[in-house]
């Protein structure tokens, strides 16, 4: 596995009680090569990454501002934005995470010890810290780690297709209600 962990970011206007979207790990890559999104990413990561205490707040802003930038172009979005635009918000006020925060040698999927060991050390913690009044995650791979390590009930899984290259009548029968989801927390 990469040794840069890909965590996700918070949104400026996630508030606790928002909305939380869960992939299975970073992909689109190689150990190799990096992708134009890694090459704008790496270098944020590193900033935060060696930020002294002062600094780390700005470091932080930086980072998500850049992944605000990269989400749109990977072919998650493609899922991601109907997603957003069903629950009635934006990119700006949920919280990504990859239940693994790190790139598998072939997009592999991750060992169940390093799923183990992430949701323990980093999802577990950061989601006790959002709060989320809904966790969506982005395909069953990532809703399969969210049951067997989450013990969270306010779990709704959006199935992915091969490449994100359209959304499946499965997903869009999810993203109805998911909708319903939005207008209720909208309108309380």
């Amino acid at each position: 596995m990469a040794r840069l962990p890909f965590i996700g970011y918070v949104g400026p206007d996630f508030r606790p009680g928002g909305f939380v979207l869960m992939a299975i790990n970073p992909g689109g890559g190689n150990f190799d090569r990096r992708t134009a999104e890694d090459n704008r990413l790496c270098p944020a990561l590193h900033r935060l990454q060696n930020a002294s205490t002062q600094e780390t707040r700005g470091a932080f802003a930086d980072l998500v501002q850049v992944y605000l930038d990269v989400v749109p172009t990977w072919n998650l979005w493609r899922i991601f934005s109907p997603i957003l635009e069903a629950l009635n918000t934006n990119i700006r006020a949920v919280a990504f995470l990859n239940v693994v925060p790190f790139r598998t040698k072939g997009d592999a999927s991750p060992p169940v010890r390093a799923q183990r060991a992430s949701w323990r050390k980093i999802v577990s913690p950061v989601l006790a810290v959002l709060a989320p009044s809904q966790i969506i995650a982005l395909g069953k791979k990532a809703g399969s780690v969210i049951d067997r390590f989450g013990s969270i009930d306010r779990v709704v899984t959006v199935p992915r297709t091969n490449g994100d290259t359209y959304v499946s009548q499965q997903a869009r029968v999810i993203l109805v209600g998911l909708a319903s989801i939005g207008l209720h927390r909208n309108s309380v």
